[in-house]
């Protein structure tokens, strides 16, 4: 009775610790088995029948050929040894490794969390560049003004120096932190993402990030500075893109086919892989066929911003309303453009309207037994504003409550909404 008691303790306590360190001790199971046959087997030479029975044998033939004896149960013993690892190992090789299949999806779990981390890190790296390259592009600005001879001594224009540099100042102690983050994800990059001569290519291109910064010429008359503001934005913006969002971006396309499965993982080894969407790509493709457009509308309200913002009149029929989508491209006048849209959307709505003859149109399903026409559509108020440069928390606020004001529901999507479109689009593959 105890020795049974015994034996379900043991058996209970072996369950438990083979479940607990059950990733490690697979490899060990065939010798367990091997040690536990061997144990099997010498309790059953030890019961009462095969000992009565061997020691008959022994008796009648054994006495006479005792070194024959012993070279046959020698034999017999080693045959049933290697009989046992045979059919253990044959055992153990037709059943799937599961230890295997586990620490693959635990690897491809850990590579998903890093994924993540990455796509974090590269926005805030994004952000922060571009913010120091406008905050010196700021500076330079007004630096440059200074130089003339009629703005030298102007207070206004010292103040908001003082504040750009000031806001300067604090983006180069940002970037100490946002730098240090970002290569510590890079390194968790390099130990669990194979090893390759092209991860080394991309994680070195997006690692190297130097500041981009602006001289601005000294003494122009305010049409020329206006001018040379415009043109230096145009060219900062494909700066920062050549420099920094496509070297990240380019390191993020890799990464994310690993997580995509084998056959995604061989194209990242090789062949080019498929572009994420941008957020301009969003823009355009949010809402699906809903849109009119009026490509490059002119946003004259603010002289600092860039050549032109793009509108889109999304229409649904289906439910009889529209509302419009705004794209500005990465500009210091972000804050400033979307809060004068809170007025001239209504303009632009009209000169979309107008262009397409929207008024003029109308359609009919072949089911329907009248027409529907786009004049009797009606507008929501729903305003999106799809925003390359990240505005402050702040600013924020006070958009929304200024478009609510104005009896208008403002959503705002900035690079922030396109990492977190691409996550969850990952995780739906």
């Amino acid at each position: 009775m105890l020795k049974a008691g015994r034996d379900v303790l043991l058996g209970i306590v072996l369950d438990v610790t083979v479940r607990t360190c059950v990733h490690s001790l697979v490899p060990l199971l065939p010798y367990a088995w091997f040690l536990i046959l061997i144990w099997l087997t010498y309790d059953l030479i030890n019961s009462k029948s095969v000992k009565k029975l061997a020691h008959s044998g022994y008796q009648r033939w054994g006495i006479k050929h005792r070194m024959i004896t012993y070279l046959i149960v020698f034999a017999v013993g080693g045959c049933l040894l290697c009989f046992y690892w045979w059919g253990i190992s044959k055992v153990f090789a037709a059943t799937p490794n599961s230890a295997s299949v586990d620490n693959s999806t635990s690897l491809l779990e850990v590579r998903k969390e890093i994924y993540q981390q990455y796509e974090r890190e590269k926005t805030r790296t994004i952000r922060l560049y571009g913010r120091l390259a406008f905050d010196d592009l700021q500076v330079a600005s007004l630096i440059g003004q200074q130089a003339r001879p009629d703005l030298k001594n102007n207070q206004d224009l010292s103040n908001k120096l003082d504040t750009a540099i000031a806001r300067q100042y604090a983006s180069a102690k940002d970037k100490e932190d946002i730098d240090a983050d970002f290569n510590k994800v890079l390194a968790e990059i390099r130990t669990n993402f194979p090893a390759s001569a092209r991860l080394d290519t991309l994680i070195k291109d997006a690692s190297n990030q130097r500041s981009i910064s602006t001289v601005a010429p000294k003494g122009l008359p305010t049409e020329e500075h206006v001018k040379w503001i415009k043109d230096r934005e145009i060219s900062l913006n494909a700066e920062l893109n050549e420099k920094i969002n496509q070297p990240l971006e380019s390191l993020s396309q890799y990464l994310n086919s690993f997580i995509q499965g084998p056959e995604s993982a061989g194209e990242a080894m090789g062949a080019p892989m498929k572009s994420a969407k941008s957020l301009h790509d969003l823009f355009l493709h949010d809402f699906g066929d809903l849109s009119a457009r009026l490509p490059g509308y002119p946003e004259t309200n603010y002289p600092g911003g860039p050549e032109k913002i793009e509108a889109l009149l999304l229409i649904d029929l289906n439910t009889n309303a529209e509302w419009m989508s705004f794209y500005i491209p990465l500009s210091t006048g972000t804050y400033e453009i979307s809060k004068s849209l809170s007025d001239s959307y209504r303009q632009i709505l009209n000169d979309i309207s107008k262009s397409q003859m929207l008024s003029a149109v109308s359609v009919r399903d072949p089911a329907d037994v009248s027409s529907r026409r786009f004049s009797d559509v009606a507008f929501t108020g729903q305003i999106y504003i799809y925003h390359e440069l990240e505005m402050e928390p702040d600013q924020i606020a006070g958009l929304v409550a200024l478009y609510k004001s104005k009896g208008l529901i403002l959503q705002l999507r900035s690079r922030t909404y396109q990492v977190m479109r691409s996550l969850s689009e990952s995780a739906l593959k």
